[in-house]
């Protein structure tokens, strides 16, 4: 008896240690199972910028100028000159064009045509108390070939050219009265008086202004200068004539 009550302690202890060195896991660990799936293959589609150096232009354009002349009269002409310099009033004149522009970098080669009617009023009384009056009409159709430096081409508000070169000048037409030399106190007409040359040829500078200039169309605005380098008038005639035009032009510039 005293041998079954000595186990009994003995039993519940060993038992109770047993318990107490047995740690409690509340989260036991586990394997991480990778599962490799099929690749995801996304189309899409490759879009590529392609940045195109416009080289050509149209350039169309209205034309208003003022012109006047200089005169290289004979010793035996200036009385003459002088009375139908005193008739005649230059007035405002004007015309249009078209123009292609080659321009593959800075550098601008421009042809084009133009066509300028000038224009004059002519008032002359004789020495009888006649009065003539007559709207004096020149027109011409002038043909260029000019070249340049394109500045500040890759601005976007506005950029100009700076050009120059020569222009051949066909008369197209002319109507009105002017003094008769053979008879000073008498007029003729101009078409008959054998005054103008047929062809003739001109210098001109100017600077193209260009608003826009990124754009396929754009504006311009062109002061230009335009004088005669061989004289308008016939040789034979009593004076020799140079023009000097002064003018703008307005128009706009299409990229092709």
């Amino acid at each position: 008896m005293k041998s079954l009550l000595l186990t009994f302690p003995i039993s519940f202890l060993c038992f109770t240690g047993l318990f107490a060195q047995t740690p409690v896991v509340t989260n036991p660990p586990t394997d991480t199972l990778f599962v490799q799936g099929a690749p995801v293959v996304q189309n899409k589609s490759l879009i590529l910028k392609e940045e195109k150096t416009v080289k050509f232009y149209l350039n169309g354009y209205a034309n208003a100028f003022a012109n006047s002349s200089y005169y290289e009269p004979c010793a035996e002409c200036v009385e003459f000159l002088d009375t139908y310099k005193s008739a005649l009033t230059p007035q405002a004149s004007y015309g249009a064009g078209l123009s292609l522009l080659f321009a593959p970098g800075n550098w601008v080669l421009e042809t084009g045509v133009d066509y300028a009617l000038l224009k004059e009023k002519f008032d002359y009384t004789n020495t009888a108390g006649v009065v003539y009056h007559s709207d004096n009409k020149t027109s011409y159709a002038d043909i260029k070939l000019t070249g340049g430096y394109w500045f500040w081409r890759s601005k976007k508000l506005c950029s100009f050219v700076l050009q120059g070169g020569l222009v051949y000048n066909r008369l197209l037409g002319a109507s009105g009265l002017v003094n008769d030399y053979y008879s000073p106190d008498n007029v003729v007409e101009l078409s008959a008086s054998g005054k103008l040359r047929d062809n003739q040829l001109s210098g001109t500078v100017s600077s193209k202004f260009i608003f826009l200039p990124q754009s396929r169309f754009k504006i311009t605005f062109e002061p230009y200068y335009m004088g005669s380098l061989a004289n308008v008038t016939e040789h034979q005639y009593p004076y020799l004539e140079l023009y000097n035009r002064l003018g703008l032009k307005a128009g706009f510039i299409f990229s092709l």
